[in-house]
């Protein structure tokens, strides 16, 4: 699915989610849209919305107010279009977002593995349309083979997307610094070359942006005509067709005649028409020679299985025509309900029942009678009559738009209400942290009043044990320590001081989040701008909870409790340098349960 990229500088950190489309196999793209759009009618409401309403706003397709409402065939290459070539992250991340809905199996799959590997499944960030962190690509795609591999059903480009969207992550990007990309134009090839000549300090390189943007103007507004030209081709080549070969499409029943005019009017079925016409002309000339009866018995028993074969064949490029218009057909019904007169008479003629054509004017030797007086009294009185009518229809709709412009004043007023209210919940919610980050730092400033009486730093914890206990006893009311038969409270981490940092957050901050109603905040994020370098996972992977459950329990006054959250530092084996302290949130304690303390709780892979 992801394929090395060529001179492309290393992507920052909170790369855009169009990104990881251009870092896929072309195929693999139109797979992951086609399936997306497919899906779409199942997705849950906000996907389905978020998908439509991107499309709407981005996609531009002839015939179609809102492009949304198009075929999935009819809108996928667009749809590629404006994320490979425009970076539309937004119209990326709905993409993305209802292709994994469209894998729930492999979601969860993903969530569960992640876990395992302590990742939190964190998402994108699609709000700001961006990727949350990069993915060293080795680990990556380890991770990816080892899950494929763990599960026969599951195709390693799915899964390796799906890791992405879970994790938040993209891949980092690898280079081919030696390769140089395939030009199939000479001329294309000659400007490289001369552009790789060109010193750093030259001036050109800093309108190579401009040139771009001028080639893909030129690009777009050549469409056009591109477009006309298929349409002469395809002209010639009916033509050509129907020529060549009217005894055999007669003898088939075949009248290809209006095949052009169907196509055009169907503008983006002109290129699969020229693909269809030309194998038309060459199932033709196969036919042929094999259409006329045998000499000889031999000879017309060989010959009718082949004439069998291309009538079949001609006659499946035919049913294969019809489809291509069946799938374009919406088109022109939209086109029909968007304005155009194409079941209209045109000018004042119209047609008969018997299908002739009947025309109301007048010829050149008929004369039309002169209107009398009463006439033209009545009509004037008639003209008067929907004059009076449309300036009281006026009046109202006056009176009407006043009232709508009173009521947008009040719902601007409530906004601008709301606003503020907004805002002054935000402060409070910023108060709040900054207090409990505050009472956090002053608890792991004085926690043993071993500071020196000039105000030197506090002498360090030595263990991880003095730790533990320290925090128990300055939090009584708020942590509770009860670590289970797998727990190590003597596990050497180097940094005890740490240790106590992360249990003063779990019983300040975190134990203020948890009895704060409503709340629904990120862990992870918190205790990453509290103590740097620890992060918190949520759970634990369902197959090693039900393998070692022991590691993953522990008991206080006869109730067991789960101990899946956990805070940690360090991904390696040494305990030196990692540690994981497990816990649970006592609803009827009111307080924080420390279960576990030492390195990685158990799972397969250990």
């Amino acid at each position: 699915m992801i394929t090395e990229l060529e001179g492309k500088e290393h992507m920052d950190v909170g790369e855009p989610l169009s990104a990881v489309f251009r870092q896929m196999d072309f195929g693999y793209v139109t797979e992951v849209v086609g399936r997306a759009l497919e899906f779409r009618g199942e997705a849950s409401e906000s996907a389905r919305n978020s998908l439509s309403s991107s499309i709407g706003r981005s996609v531009r397709l002839d015939g179609f107010k809102d492009a949304s409402k198009a075929l999935p065939q009819q809108i996928r290459e667009p749809i590629m279009w404006e994320i490979l070539e425009r970076g539309d992250d937004r119209l990326a991340g709905a993409v993305l977002r209802t292709w994994a809905e469209s894998h729930a199996a492999l979601h969860d799959l993903a969530v569960v593995r992640l876990g395992a590997l302590d990742m939190p499944a964190e998402y994108p960030d699609f709000k700001e349309s961006r990727f949350r962190s990069e993915w060293p690509r080795e680990e990556w795609l380890s991770e990816s083979e080892a899950f494929t591999d763990d599960h026969d059903d599951l195709e390693f480009d799915d899964v390796a997307l799906m890791l992405c969207y879970v994790s938040g992550r993209i891949p980092e990007p690898s280079y081919d610094l030696e390769g140089d990309p395939e030009m199939e134009s000479p001329l294309f090839s000659k400007w490289l070359d001369e552009l790789n000549q060109l010193p750093l300090e030259a001036p050109e390189w800093t309108d190579i942006p401009k040139f771009v943007a001028a080639l893909l103007k030129m690009d777009a507004d050549n469409v056009v005509s591109r477009h006309r030209a298929m349409v002469e081709d395809l002209e010639r080549k009916v033509a050509e067709v129907t020529e060549g070969f009217e005894a055999e499409l007669r003898y088939l029943g075949l009248e290809i005649g209006s095949w052009t005019e169907n196509a055009v009017e169907r503008v983006t079925a002109v290129p699969g028409a020229l693909d269809l016409i030309e194998e038309l002309n060459g199932r033709l000339e196969e036919y042929r020679p094999v259409r006329p009866q045998g000499a000889t018995r031999s000879e017309e028993a060989a010959r009718s299985d082949a004439r069998r074969e291309c009538e079949e064949a001609i006659l499946g490029v035919a049913a294969r025509w019809g489809l291509l218009m069946e799938e374009h057909e919406l088109i022109d019904d939209e086109k029909d309900e968007t304005g155009s007169d194409a079941d209209e008479p045109h000018g004042e003629a119209g047609t008969g029942g018997d299908g002739r054509i009947e025309d109301d004017r007048h010829s050149p030797g008929e004369r039309m009678a002169e209107p009398d007086a009463a006439g033209l009294a009545d009509e004037r009185d008639s003209l008067r009559a929907e004059l009076e009518q449309s300036r009281r229809d006026h009046d109202s709709l006056e009176a009407e738009a006043s009232q709508l412009r009173k009521e947008n004043a009040g719902l601007r007023s409530d906004k601008t209400l709301l606003d503020r209210e907004s805002s002054d919940l935000k402060n409070e919610l910023t108060r709040a942290r900054e207090e409990s980050e505050s009472w956090r730092r002053a608890y792991v400033f004085v926690r043993r009043n071993e500071a020196d009486a000039a105000g030197g730093d506090p002498v360090p914890l030595s263990s991880v044990s003095d730790a533990l206990a320290l925090a128990e006893k300055t939090f009584p009311d708020k942590l509770l320590l009860a670590l289970n038969s797998k727990s190590d409270r003597n596990t050497p981490f180097r940094k005890p001081d740490e240790v106590f940092d992360v249990l003063a957050w779990l019983s300040t901050e975190y134990h203020r989040l948890r009895t704060e109603p409503g709340a629904s905040p990120d862990f992870n994020r918190l205790v990453k701008e509290a103590c740097p370098g620890w992060s918190y996972s949520p759970g634990q992977a369902e197959i090693a909870k039900e393998q070692f459950a022991d590691w993953y329990a522990t008991t206080v006054n006869g109730k067991t409790y789960d101990l899946y959250p956990h805070i940690g530092k360090g991904a390696s084996f040494d305990p030196q340098n990692t540690i994981r302290i497990a816990f649970a949130w006592a609803d009827d304690l009111r307080k924080v349960i420390v279960g576990y303390v030492g390195l990685h709780q158990r799972n397969r892979r250990s």
